[in-house]
């Protein structure tokens, strides 16, 4: 009896030892979180600074150059995947913009402001298109790349590996303003490009928390611009100058978002 229990006591504790280190070991690969950079939906917050060289035209009185400058709050949704072992991206920003520019002369003056927009993005890991472009054969040198602009992270930051990224835009932006004493107001389409540096933020530990910083710049080329009718009148009455517009020029964009799960 005293030999079964024994062997019965051994062959437990072989067991409970066993299960414990079973649970002890851990598992050699655990995913990262889903995030703006590893895949799934996303949101987020963040800012921008553009500006765009304009022109006045149908009338001599004032300078025909216009530059206009400002700054946006930029809200974004997004969707991050994988295809064909390629990252890309599918996102959607609305912005409030307080972008504005005018000229005067003579005792006349024109303007235009920017104040809402809303702009679609499609982008695609850098390295894809270095890729695509060495199946073609042609030899274009070392292909144009931007440098990693560590600097642009804030001080504090933890963060991981970034993404280089590049892809197309799609911009509708409203625009108003005025020529003298008439006003327009008008909705403009503008595509684009962009790229960008897409950061993984981390924890104390060094691990993924789930959030990215995602640092970018953006070109685009307005479509259409801003016409009016009936600016100035002479003694009579009688108008001037019958139709004036604004044509905004192309637009450069520099912007930077924190993109949360």
């Amino acid at each position: 009896m005293r030999k079964l229990l024994l062997t019965t006591a051994a062959l437990l504790a072989l067991g409970v030892t066993a299960q414990a280190a079973d649970l002890g070991v851990a598992p050699l690969y655990k995913a990262p979180p889903a995030s703006p950079v590893t895949g799934g939906f996303y949101w987020g917050l963040g800012t921008s600074v553009s500006v765009a060289n304009s022109n006045v035209s149908g009338t001599a009185i004032l300078p025909s150059n216009l530059t206009a400058d400002g700054g946006t709050i930029d809200g974004e949704i997004g969707w991050v995947g994988n295809i064909q072992n390629t990252w890309v991206r599918l996102a959607v920003d609305g912005s409030y913009e307080n972008v504005t520019g005018g000229v005067a002369q003579a005792g006349a003056s024109a303007s235009w402001q920017d104040r809402w927009a809303v702009t679609e993005r499609a982008d695609v890991n850098m390295e894809i298109i270095q890729s695509a472009v060495a199946l073609t054969g042609i030899n274009l040198g070392t292909f144009p790349t931007i440098a990693n602009p560590a600097g642009a992270v804030p001080s504090g930051l933890k963060v991981g590996t970034p993404i280089q990224y590049l892809g197309a835009i799609l911009r509708e932006e409203s625009v108003s303003g005025t020529i003298a004493s008439a006003t327009g107001q008008t909705w403009l389409i503008a595509p684009g490009v962009e790229t960008g540096w897409l950061w993984p933020l981390l924890n104390a530990a060094g691990k993924q928390n789930g959030t990215a910083l995602d640092v970018f710049a953006q070109v685009d080329f307005p479509t259409r611009g801003m016409q009016v009718s009936g600016l100035f009148a002479n003694g009579g009455g009688a108008p001037v100058v019958q139709t004036g517009g604004i044509n905004i020029g192309t637009e450069y964009r520099a912007g930077i978002h924190l993109l949360l799960p």
